[in-house]
């Protein structure tokens, strides 16, 4: 809980979405539903085609919503629509919560607390209660970094850093000073782009872990999750593009050479897979 002489910071809630109608709105609801009450919600609609927008105008009516959008309704990608955000955005700390994900009602106040304590931690992540909408759902929770303890830790010591992203996006909230001075958004023909973020955030100081399970993780049949969990060919190249544009953006030259290692044990997988297909 929150020591009661602690001024309360203002957090900044940034939700993208895009052909997310079916689950938006409780997405939004859990933000404004906060034990925490400061705080501003900053939504990216990312030229959704669907009934996202009828949704997102009853939004109007609230006067600690921002709503956003990009020129001409385009779609520009999450990474693209998440600095958007983190660009308008005015408070203290950002918490980023995917459209298909929910927040339990306490998130924020517990993580607002822990980063206050903490004054060298730049990030706080949760661990995830599992929302499967799907019969064949893997043990996503295993995934994830997991712990019985709060824990301040380098996530550039952690052994595993580069093979896998063990950081649930919808669990973070980050100092948005930090976050400001970085460029998180690039052109991506797949995902891992909060992986990218949480690399180049790791070179600004420590990260705080909290196993209290504070985030609903919904997996379903359309979820980014699941297409790449079921493709083999899609998880390895989002590789390659998280490794590329690591690459180009790190200040550190160890964290690019390790880069240009995995990337190469990565392709070695990619030919493994390509000739498979071919003794079928």
């Amino acid at each position: 809980m929150i020591p009661s002489t602690l001024i309360n910071p203002l957090v900044s809630v940034i939700i993208p979405v895009f052909n997310q109608a079916i689950y938006v709105s409780e997405a939004i609801n859990s933000a404004l539903e906060q034990t925490y009450k400061n705080i501003e919600i900053i939504i990216i609609d990312d030229g959704s085609t669907d009934d996202t927008l009828y949704i997102l105008e009853k939004c109007f009516n609230y006067s600690n919503i921002v709503l956003l959008a990009h020129p001409e309704h385009q779609n520009r990608g999450v990474s693209n629509s998440r600095q958007l955000g983190v660009q308008q955005a005015q408070g203290k700390y950002i918490a980023f919560l995917d459209a298909d994900d929910f927040f339990e009602p306490q998130k924020v106040e517990i993580q607002v607390a822990l980063l206050e304590a903490h004054i060298d931690a730049v990030l706080c992540h949760s661990h995830i209660k599992l929302v499967a909408e799907c019969d064949d759902t893997p043990d996503i929770e295993k995934w994830f970094f997991k712990g019985s303890e709060t824990k301040k830790y380098h996530l550039l010591s952690q052994s595993d850093c580069l093979k896998r992203n063990v950081i649930c996006n919808s669990t973070t909230v980050a100092r948005a000073a930090v976050l400001r001075k970085l460029n998180f958004d690039f052109k991506q023909a797949f995902q891992y782009e909060d992986w990218l973020l949480w690399l180049l955030l790791s070179e600004h100081g420590h990260f705080i872990y909290t196993p209290e399970k504070l985030l609903n993780y919904r997996f379903h049949p359309k979820s980014v999750t699941q297409k790449v969990h079921k493709n083999e060919l899609l998880k390895n190249y989002s590789k390659i593009e998280f490794y590329l544009s690591l690459i180009h953006r790190t200040r550190r030259p160890r964290i690019k050479l390790l880069c240009f290692k995995e990337m190469f044990f990565t392709m070695r997988r990619l030919y493994r897979l390509y000739s498979i297909g071919n003794q079928q």
